[in-house]
């Protein structure tokens, strides 16, 4: 079964939309981008010993942010949940979001202990945006030029053509030399490069409302008691 799924920013409410499924009989098997992928409980591969029964409260998700320099840490990350009883299904160790599983029946129903290693899930969630803003902004800055300069061109579109005489040119004369020159003016107006200035905008206004919510789950949820 594969939900199409915009992910929470919140991570509690990510858990609680996948863990309704999970409770309804599924095991969450891949998440990419926006498609998250379950297999029925009683026919997914990859049960073990002592991994607890398909029941409607096995398998639970819960989510960490966490980046790794070193392929060995990132092992020694996930080898330090499954000693605890939640096996890593989903994440690689520079993609900061990462998906475990309640595997074992003996593990606690919450992959952290407190309210301070919960909540600071979101603080790291908060740097990543920012760490992602900040090439977006550079680029942004530098494009704000380019704007300027392709609304001038566009005010000043006759100078772009350079046919001596082209603007008194009248009937098929004027049209073979204005459709002549339209690539090349449509070129040096700046144009072309239009959509990715508009993508860039909204990258940056999608990282900066990101790292602000995150910030401020993490400034909400770290007074809070588990």
């Amino acid at each position: 079964m594969k939900k199409y799924h915009l992910p929470f920013i919140d991570l509690d409410k990510e858990e609680v939309w996948i863990n309704r499924y999970i409770r309804q009989g599924w095991r969450m098997k891949d998440v990419n981008m926006f498609i998250y992928e379950f297999a029925p409980k009683e026919t997914h591969a990859g049960l073990k010993e002592n991994e607890v029964l398909p029941d409607e409260n096995a398998f639970l998700i819960k989510c960490d942010v966490h980046k790794f320099d070193t392929e060995a840490d990132f092992e020694n990350y996930r080898t330090m949940f499954l000693d605890a009883g939640w096996k890593h299904v989903r994440g690689y160790r520079d993609s900061y979001v990462q998906y475990f599983e309640r595997v074992s029946p003996y593990a606690s129903e919450e992959l952290f202990s407190d309210t301070a290693s919960r909540s600071s899930r979101y603080l790291r969630l908060a740097k990543y945006w920012s760490y992602m803003l900040i090439p977006q902004l550079a680029v942004f800055f530098v494009s704000i030029d380019l704007m300027r300069n392709i609304v001038w061109n566009l005010l000043h579109l006759h100078e772009l053509f350079y046919s001596p005489g082209l603007w008194e040119l009248t009937g098929l004369p004027f049209w073979a030399a204005f459709l002549r020159e339209t690539p090349s003016a449509f070129l040096f107006s700046g144009l072309p490069v239009l959509p990715y200035i508009l993508l860039n905008a909204l990258f940056v206004i999608v990282d900066a409302v990101c790292a602000g919510r995150s910030y401020q789950l993490y400034c909400k949820k770290r007074s809070r008691k588990i």
